[in-house]
């Protein structure tokens, strides 16, 4: 019973971080997007990628896994 609580523990964790890489990386990309002169149809792709991403992460973030 122990190892699994503890198993589950480290997936929990593995995770929360990797979503807040995720969450890092979205917020980079919205940024480096902001700042960059484009194409304005290619500057709304990548808004609506870096969107998707800072949505997923965030709902992976507060979502309790059981």
């Amino acid at each position: 019973m122990e190892s699994e609580k503890v198993e589950e523990l480290r997936i929990n964790v593995l995770i929360r971080l990797l979503s807040i890489v995720l969450f890092a990386l979205a917020l980079l990309l919205l940024y480096l997007t902001a700042n960059t002169p484009l194409i304005p149809q290619l500057s709304t792709i990548f808004y609506l990628i870096g969107g998707l991403m800072v949505f997923f992460s965030l709902l992976t973030l507060i979502s309790k896994f059981e």
